[in-house]
Formats: structure tokens, C-alpha cells, sequence
């Protein structure tokens, strides 16, 4: 049950991954309004101001950088996918939520290329039909 819940997951990161890349120009267009918008009312209201700016830089990091794409695809996907699910206890929801945080966790210090300590075997036999 838990890897039927994993690749649910991933399907989910696959598909915001491909969405969010599929809109990233109009998430730039977005962004710099907002970005123009946060600026010029910096002047006016700081605190306005300065809330419009946040969300102005987080869209334009998404709009230029592959790596915010993906953690906000895995970010979304792990908020969503426990609350998808009806059949399980607060209880799991917690545990699930859990382990994938450590997964992600083991995942970065891993990094890239690691090696997976096993080996895969194949053995094909052709048969004669009689």
C-alpha cells in the first residue's frame, strides 16, 4: 500500500512538474507585474508593499530556476496526496507525511550519481515449440 501511495505522489510531482513548466511564461509575466506592483506601492504601504514582493520573487524564482519548479512540485504533491486519501488515520497521515520528509531528506544528501549497493541479473533461454 505505501508504494501505491508513492507513485501517486510522483505522478502528481510529474504532472505540476510538466504544468508549471508548460506556464512558465506567463508565471515571468505574472511575476514582474507583481514584482512592478510590489515596488511601487513599497512607497505608499510598507507592508503591502513588501507582502506583494514576496510572492513576486517566489513566481519569478519559479519562472527561471528548474530546481524551484521540481521542490515546489514535491512540496504540493506531499501537502496534497495524505489528504486525498480517505482510508487512512490521522495517525498515518502523520506517519506517511513523515517518511516522506526523510525520504527527501536521505534523497539530498545523496546527491547526484549515487551508486545503489545491488546488482541486477537476467537470464534469457530460448525454448523450442513442438
Amino acid at each position: 500500500m505505501s508504494n501505491r501511495r508513492r507513485l501517486e505522489r510522483e505522478l502528481l510531482e510529474y504532472y505540476l512538474v510538466y504544468l508549471i513548466l508548460a506556464y512558465r511564461r506567463l508565471i515571468l509575466i505574472v511575476g514582474l507585474l507583481l514584482l512592478a506592483f510590489g515596488i511601487t506601492t513599497i512607497f505608499v504601504n510598507r507592508i503591502v508593499g513588501f507582502a506583494a514582493l514576496l510572492p513576486a520573487i517566489f513566481l519569478l524564482l519559479l519562472s527561471n530556476s528548474y530546481n524551484a519548479v521540481v521542490y515546489t512540485a514535491q512540496l504540493v504533491a506531499w501537502i496534497a496526496t495524505p489528504w486525498r486519501q480517505e482510508g487512512l488515520s490521522a495517525d498515518e497521515k502523520l506517519m506517511e507525511a513523515t517518511h516522506y520528509g526523510m525520504r527527501r531528506l536521505r534523497e539530498r544528501f545523496k546527491g547526484i550519481g549515487h551508486g545503489w549497493p545491488f546488482t541486477l541479473t537476467a537470464i534469457l533461454v530460448k525454448v523450442e515449440a513442438s
